[in-house]
């Protein structure tokens, strides 16, 4: 009897310890992958928001978050335009003409795009977006594309969506509501932000909706001078 419980013991050490190298190996594949997707997340959420100020400087305006068809639908984001302004190739197999859902617009949007989505967060191809404006009432991170800022604190125009399922055509991006509901990444700092100064930061849900919530009150007074 004695004897059992020895190799019981000794088996229990031995699943223990193998337990134990399991998680070690986890967590080292996991901090060499997030150490390749942080630099990307920095550098695509930064090449974005270039993108975003050579339409402004196009058309005057940042682009609509949602292109409308003739009846008034939502049929396209505003990712979708950015990215036809300076890739017309894309219009090839791209038909602004047809809902972003329709067969031949979903199959074109298999072929772009890894400019909208962090290294390893996803299967290629790369189907939904890892980037979103917020939206906010009448009010767009977009609103804020090159615009400068009066308190001299850079706006929030483009947030990180770690785990999305926003299809990058589709015209649908994130509220405060949402932005609070976001999951837990993994990166220190939280989530990657491109500011209107043209900087990519990293910020918590928390500092997000802050910092959103003084640019909504910023924009507010300065459309309502005398209150």
């Amino acid at each position: 009897m004695p004897r059992i419980r020895f190799r019981l013991w000794y088996l229990a050490i031995a699943v223990g310890l193998a337990a134990m190298v399991a998680a070690l190996i986890r967590n080292e594949l996991d901090h060499d992958r997030n150490a390749v997707r942080d630099p990307a997340c920095r550098s695509r959420a930064l090449s974005l928001y270039c993108q975003l100020l050579v339409y402004v400087r196009s058309h005057g305006r940042p682009p609509p978050l949602v292109a409308l068809d003739v009846e008034g639908t939502p049929a396209h984001s505003w990712r979708a335009l950015v990215w036809a302004e300076g890739h017309p190739e894309f219009l090839v197999h791209y038909d602004f003409r047809l809902p972003w859902r329709s067969e031949s617009n979903l199959g074109a949007a298999t072929s772009a795009v890894s400019d909208f989505a962090c290294e390893n967060s996803q299967a290629v191809p790369f189907r939904y977006t890892n980037f979103v404006a917020l939206v906010d009432g009448g009010l767009s991170s977009l609103d804020f594309v090159g615009a400068g800022t009066p308190d001299g604190e850079a706006r929030i125009v483009l947030i990180e969506a770690p785990d999305s399922k926003i299809r990058w055509t589709e015209p649908r991006d994130v509220s405060p509501a949402d932005i609070a509901k976001f999951s837990d990444v993994a990166e220190p700092g939280g989530y990657a932000v491109a500011l209107s100064d043209g900087t990519v930061k990293r910020f918590t849900r928390e500092e997000i909706l802050q910092r959103w919530a003084r640019a909504k009150r910023a924009a507010g007074a300065t459309k309502n001078p005398s209150r």
